[in-house]
C-alpha cells in the first residue's frame, strides 16, 4: 500500500454518512473495499462516515446506491463530495492491479470502477500498472 497525493493521481475524494443499526456490517464491507479509505465512528444518528476515492462522480453513485445502501441494518445514507481540502490530503491507497473475478467487497454488481475488477473501465489504477 503506498501513501499517495489523492489530487495528484486524478482522484476525487467523498464522504458518505451511514445511519445503521449494525455497524460492525458497514465496517467490515469497508475494510474490504478498495476505494475505502477510512471511516469514523460516531454516535447521534450517523453511526459512520466512510471516505471514499473515485475517478469520477458515477463510482460515488454506484458505491453509495449499488453497496453502501444495500448492506444489511443501514438505514439511510448520505453522501458528500469533497470539492478542496484545505492543506491538500495525501492517504494510504492500494495501487496494485491484481485483478479478481469475485469483489473483494462480496457485493455485486461488481463496481465497473473497482480496480480489482477484471473489466475495470478507469484509468488510474491501469496507469500505476505501468
Amino acid at each position: 500500500m503506498a501513501f499517495v497525493n489523492i489530487d495528484r493521481l486524478g482522484l476525487q475524494i467523498g464522504r458518505i454518512d451511514v445511519s445503521t443499526s449494525k455497524v460492525q456490517n458497514v465496517v467490515n464491507w469497508a475494510r474490504r473495499c478498495p476505494l475505502c479509505l477510512n471511516g469514523t465512528l460516531e454516535i447521534n444518528g450517523v453511526n459512520t462516515s466512510l471516505f471514499v476515492v473515485g475517478e469520477d462522480q458515477s463510482v460515488f453513485q454506484s458505491i453509495t446506491d449499488e453497496h453502501v445502501r444495500k448492506i444489511d441494518g443501514v438505514r439511510g445514507v448520505k453522501f458528500t463530495p469533497i470539492v478542496r481540502w484545505t492543506r491538500g490530503f495525501s492517504a494510504r491507497l492500494d495501487l496494485s492491479t491484481e485483478r479478481t473475478d469475485d469483489p473483494p467487497c462480496n457485493m455485486m454488481p461488481y463496481c465497473e470502477w473497482c480496480p480489482r475488477n477484471p473489466m475495470y473501465v478507469g484509468d488510474v489504477w491501469r496507469r500505476s500498472k505501468q
